[in-house]
């Protein structure tokens, strides 16, 4: 079941784009920037 994994990607990417606006530092930004892109890689990757 893949929605569990999906919800929780999209939760964390949006405390993530929180922080980035809360703080509005560069080094956040590109922090977790990462953290996002790293996040969608994994949650496409399809577990069996």
């Amino acid at each position: 079941m893949k929605w569990p994994n999906t919800m929780l990607t999209l939760n964390m990417s949006a405390v993530s784009v929180n922080r980035i606006l809360a703080t509005q530092d560069r080094i956040i930004l590109l922090f977790e920037y990462s953290n996002i892109i790293k996040r969608l890689a994994l949650d496409s990757v399809v577990k069996r």
